[in-house]
């Protein structure tokens, strides 16, 4: 019992205490009422997606609501998903500023995530989820965010399969649209890729048919795509090229391009990207104790491709102290596909030679580890390497 007392006694001092504050401490008894008053507007009472009207704007909107004093800030989150997917995949708006209520996206766009992002079939009803959150910071006290969250019936429709077509000289079967050669999409309307022998210093367009030139894709800058209906239209750009040949000694199949593409299709107009490049068209691997996570009998690291710099196999760990060397194949020391520095012992970032004859076992040779940071870059086609730090 008096254990009991003193007990009571204890949490009535802290609780006095508490109450006069005397350190000048926020009370939590004082802490303002938060604005809990946001209403979630949808743009229409159900969104049935069509091809056709794949160009208007959908835009859901929120009232604004007020911090909790003026110290406090809003900050507003908007997303998509689908019910039971619990917003994984989501679209979201990021962080918006108190002044912005609402977020705008096209049917397309949506369309798109629907169907590429959440793996919905197409033509069947299912329910879209819409939240947004009201963030409440800056303040002394934590507010759990304010959150309006409604749902929509929803149709998406299949996305149309856009075709595009290589014409022109680089193609080595002719230049007629006859012998159009279709560049392979690799992820529906949005990358399309073609790796094949094409003819060096060589141009063509990137057509969206095979039975006419025109409707087409030229090049404007370095690889925007324009779209054009006509030759006269054409004429104010020029079209994409292939450049020079592979070098003598160059390993794998000669004069193999990559031309990739990034198709947008999000306007009434498509635009896009084409990168071409000279492809590598075997693997080449690195080989020695300046590659990162070398461990005998034998490591191999894969160089890797990026489309968007299409002449360049990069490998992005080689950063300690040693030599390496590359190969053509996984079978390592008995392999007979090897690239070499022209002199034993070359520093890549210094002696930028590559030879695939040679005698002897010559290396390339970090004489000190690389900055953090560094790469390799090789191309196979021109026979060169770099270290890039």
């Amino acid at each position: 019992m008096k254990n009991i007392m003193k007990l009571m006694l204890l949490v009535g001092v802290l609780g006095f205490t508490a109450c006069e504050d005397p350190d000048g401490l926020d009370n939590w008894f004082d802490k303002p009422e938060a604005d809990r008053n946001m209403v979630l507007t949808l743009p229409a009472e159900e969104l049935i997606l069509t091809e056709d009207a794949a160009a208007e704007e959908l835009t859901f909107s929120w009232n604004t609501i007020n911090p909790p004093t003026d110290e406090y800030t809003i900050r507003y989150v908007f997303k998509i998903g689908v019910q039971g997917q619990n917003f994984t995949p989501a679209l979201s708006s990021g962080d918006l500023t108190s002044d912005i209520t609402s977020y705008t996206i096209s049917k397309r766009a949506l369309n798109r995530f629907i169907i590429q992002d959440c793996a919905m079939a197409p033509n069947v009803e299912f329910m879209l989820e819409v939240k947004v959150l009201a963030y409440i910071e800056n303040g002394p006290f934590y507010y759990k965010p304010t959150i309006a969250e409604s749902f929509v019936k929803t149709v998406a429709y299949d996305i149309p399969l856009q075709h595009l077509y290589l014409v022109g000289d680089a193609n080595p079967a002719g230049s007629g649209i006859e012998n159009a050669m279709e560049i392979t999409n690799k992820n529906k309307n949005l990358f399309y890729q073609k790796i094949a022998v094409l003819n060096p210093n060589s141009t063509f367009v990137v057509s969206t048919q095979n039975t006419a030139k025109y409707p087409a894709f030229v090049k404007k800058g370095d690889s925007e795509m324009v779209y054009v209906t006509s030759d006269e239209e054409a004429a104010k750009y020029a079209e994409f090229a292939t450049l020079d040949p592979y070098v003598s000694g160059a390993l794998g199949t000669v004069n193999n391009y990559a031309v990739s593409v990034d198709y947008n299709d999000e306007g009434d107009v498509p635009t896009g990207n084409c990168y071409v490049g000279r492809y590598c068209s075997l693997p080449v691997y690195i080989i020695g104790d300046a590659a990162e996570g070398w461990g005998m009998p034998s490591s191999l690291r894969q160089l890797e491709y990026d489309y968007k710099n299409p002449d360049c196999l990069v490998y992005n760990t080689v950063s300690k102290k040693g030599e390496f060397k590359m190969y053509g194949d996984t079978s390592g020391w008995s392999s007979t596909l090897s690239w070499r520095p022209a002199v034993s012992g070359a520093d890549p970032s210094a002696d930028n030679r590559v030879v695939t004859s040679f005698t002897g076992d010559p290396k390339w040779v970090l004489a000190a580890a690389a900055p953090e940071g560094s790469h390799i870059e090789f191309k196979n086609h021109e026979l060169w390497i770099s270290l890039v730090k």
